[in-house]
């Protein structure tokens, strides 16, 4: 039996979201990777530099709209110890926001306290808008390329 899911009108696209999180990376200039698996844990979208020997992932991206916050903050705890302390980065609805900043209050997740940062859906539209208009700018105004455009 085929199921059919249908999302709410007003519920984030979740692959919308990934996607714009990875061309921010490439107008960024680092390496982008989609759909990493850290210790059985998918991670939605991480950062890598190659400039640096050897390599280091600065970045590293959970989305979690629905369903369980802690196990996002699970996540970003493994990809915390795993791979060098990266900037740790929640993307949730705003409604969900005021919720995960309270679980990075409690003891459990102590370790990555002072470490994640939470943004909402609409802080990565307007970064991704305003990241395409500089980029636009200074390609098409100035003349200069800076990283690599997505579109390019």
């Amino acid at each position: 039996m085929t199921r059919i899911v249908v999302k709410a009108s007003n519920e984030p696209d979740h692959d919308r979201l990934k996607e714009m999180l990875y061309k921010l990376g490439i107008l960024k200039g680092r390496i982008p990777e989609k759909d990493l698996r850290i210790h059985g844990k998918e991670i939605d979208v991480v950062w890598t530099e190659t400039r640096v020997k050897p390599p280091r992932t600065f970045n590293v991206f959970v989305i979690q709209f629905v369903g369980d916050l802690f196990a996002s903050f699970e996540k970003l705890t493994y990809a915390y110890r795993e791979r060098e302390h990266p900037q740790l980065v929640l993307v949730t609805s705003h409604k969900r926001k005021e919720e995960a900043v309270s679980l990075t209050e409690t003891n459990i997740f102590c370790e990555i306290q002072n470490e994640v940062k939470i943004i909402d859906v609409e802080e990565v539209e307007q970064w991704y808008k305003l990241a395409n208009s500089y980029y636009s700018f200074e390609a098409e105004k100035i003349g200069i390329k800076c990283g690599l455009h997505p579109y390019d």
